[in-house]
């Protein structure tokens, strides 16, 4: 873990920092907001004039120690599958289970980092996977049909 005095000098940086808008956003709904250097040949905004928002440079960069660590001073890992925890230093990294992982994978990821003692960033679990079982979803799909077909007798 990163030490407490570099984050807060981070974070003290990091207000200090505009948030930098694409050419013309303010004007125009059709042009969207991320960042897009100005090109022009007469870009006021190119030029650097008075009023208008300012661009992006190295100058605005964090502290080097901090950079691409999560906010709680730990370095992030892409976790795909358990038998990638095995790997992690659980004093200095913390992980973040990809996208792209299943319901059933992602609960074996997270009970194998409990036993390992890591911190994972997202651990949440689809609520139909954790509290019932497939045989549970099909009959309460059922029973919703059911009701349905109550209502439409009733009318």
């Amino acid at each position: 873990m990163i030490d407490a005095k570099l984050l807060r000098e981070r974070k003290k940086k990091k207000a200090k920092k505009p948030k930098f808008r694409r050419q013309e956003s303010w004007r125009y709904k059709r042009v969207k907001k991320p960042w897009r250097r100005p090109r022009g040949i007469d870009s006021r905004m190119r030029q650097k004039k008075k009023g208008l928002p300012k661009s992006v440079n190295t100058g605005y960069k964090g502290p080097r120690h901090t950079r691409n660590l999560h906010p709680l001073g730990y370095k992030e890992v892409l976790v795909h599958n358990p038998d990638e925890l095995e790997k992690i230093n659980p004093d200095e990294e913390i992980v973040r289970i990809a996208h792209t992982v299943g319901a059933r994978k992602r609960s074996q990821i997270i009970d194998q980092a409990g036993n390992l003692d890591i911190t994972i960033v997202n651990p949440i679990i689809p609520l139909e996977l954790a509290e019932l079982s497939e045989t549970e979803r099909l009959e309460e799909f059922e029973l919703e049909e059911f009701e349905l077909d109550d209502l439409e007798e009733e009318d």
